[in-house]
C-alpha cells in the first residue's frame, strides 16, 4: 500500500524565470490556484497521508502552502543551497518505509488520473506514469521494450511521452545514494541503469502533463477551461 508522496519543489525554475516570471514556480497561478496545488489535491483526494515536500532552500513557499492547507499535515523539508535533487532526497530517507509516489511539483494531474495511477502500480521495483497520446507534449520520452521500460532520455525523439510521476521502493533510496558517490547525478541516467538490473514497468494513464515556462501556463489554461478536468 502506498501511504506516502514526496515532492519535489526545490528546483530554480530557470525556464519559468526565462519567460519574464519572477514568482516561483511552484506558486505560479494556474487557472485560478498555485500550480503546486494540483498534485497535493490529488495525493489528498486519494487518501496519500504522508505527503513531503522538498522546498526551495529559502522556505518561500512553506508558508503561503501552509495557510491553503492549514487542515493538514504536510512535512516540507528545506533543499540544500546549490544541490542537486539527489542530494536533497537523502534528506527525506528517514520517512520513506515503504513504497512511495515520486512527483514533480509543477505537473498538472487530476484525482482521477492520480487514482489510476495508483490503482495501477504493480509488484515490480518501480513504475514511471506513461502518456501515449499527450495533451501538451514535454521531452521526457521512455524506451519500452517487453513492456518494460529499458531507458529514459530527456532528448529522444521517439517513444512513449512518459515521466514526472513515479512509484519506487523503499531501496530507491539506497540507489540514490549510490549515484552521489559516483558522482553520476543524472536522473535519467539513474533510471536507465536501474532498468538494467530491476524492473521498472510502465504505467499507463490518461494524462499528466509539466508547466515550465508561460506558454505552458496559456496552453494549461486553455485546456483546463475546456475540458473542466480540474
Amino acid at each position: 500500500m502506498i501511504d506516502t508522496a514526496i515532492i519535489i519543489a526545490g528546483g530554480e525554475g530557470k525556464r519559468m524565470q526565462e519567460s519574464g516570471i519572477a514568482t516561483l514556480k511552484p506558486l505560479v497561478i494556474v487557472n485560478g490556484k498555485p500550480l503546486i496545488c494540483y498534485i497535493i489535491d490529488s495525493l489528498i483526494a486519494c487518501n496519500i497521508k504522508n505527503i513531503i515536500i522538498i522546498e526551495p532552500w529559502n522556505r518561500s513557499i512553506r508558508q503561503k502552502i501552509k495557510n491553503i492547507y492549514a487542515d493538514k499535515k504536510l512535512i516540507f523539508i528545506n533543499a540544500l543551497k546549490e544541490k542537486k535533487m539527489f542530494y536533497n532526497l537523502m534528506l527525506v530517507r528517514k520517512y520513506i518505509q515503504n513504497r512511495f509516489i515520486l512527483a514533480d511539483a509543477d505537473i498538472i494531474v487530476t484525482p482521477q488520473v492520480m487514482q489510476e495511477f495508483i490503482n495501477n502500480d504493480q509488484d515490480c521495483f518501480g513504475t514511471i506514469a506513461i502518456v501515449k497520446k499527450p495533451t501538451i507534449q514535454n521531452n521526457h520520452y521512455l524506451q519500452i521494450e517487453n513492456d518494460k521500460i529499458k531507458a529514459f532520455d530527456k532528448q529522444a525523439k521517439k517513444g512513449f511521452h512518459g515521466g514526472f510521476l513515479y512509484t519506487f521502493d523503499p531501496e530507491f533510496i539506497s540507489y540514490v545514494e549510490e549515484s552521489i558517490v559516483q558522482d553520476d547525478l543524472s536522473f535519467t541516467s539513474l533510471v536507465t541503469n536501474l532498468a538494467k538490473q530491476v524492473d521498472i514497468l510502465p504505467n499507463y494513464v490518461d494524462n499528466i502533463w509539466d508547466v515550465d515556462c508561460y506558454e505552458d501556463i496559456v496552453k494549461t489554461e486553455q485546456l483546463l477551461q475546456k475540458t473542466r478536468a480540474i
